[in-house]
């Protein structure tokens, strides 16, 4: 369970920081800046919203995942009940008339 809150929550994480520095980076663009020219800060804006853009897209991902790792250990508990009762000598007996 505990893998599923992390992988839930640090792309959320992530993303809010990317779109806090595409705010930040958008108000230098419209200020003004000492040290970067306009088409700069523009490419980091981009570069800022693509990797934000990727993170959305893995979040999906990152869920399924988890969902599977927490199926993982019930579907194994099944099979096991399933062997044992396919190996127990009352099935063997049952089958085999």
């Amino acid at each position: 369970m505990q893998c599923k809150n992390h992988l839930g929550n640090a792309p959320n994480s992530r993303w809010s920081v990317f779109a806090s520095k595409i705010e930040r980076l958008r108000d230098r663009l419209e200020t003004g800046d000492p040290d970067l020219e306009p088409d700069e800060l523009q490419l980091a804006i981009d570069a800022a919203q693509i990797k934000r853009r990727d993170l959305l897209d893995v979040q999906p991902r990152a869920r399924q995942s988890a969902k599977i790792l927490t199926m993982l250990p019930k579907a194994a508990e099944a099979y096991r009940k399933q062997i044992e009762r396919v190996t127990s000598p009352t099935f063997l007996v049952q089958s085999s008339c």
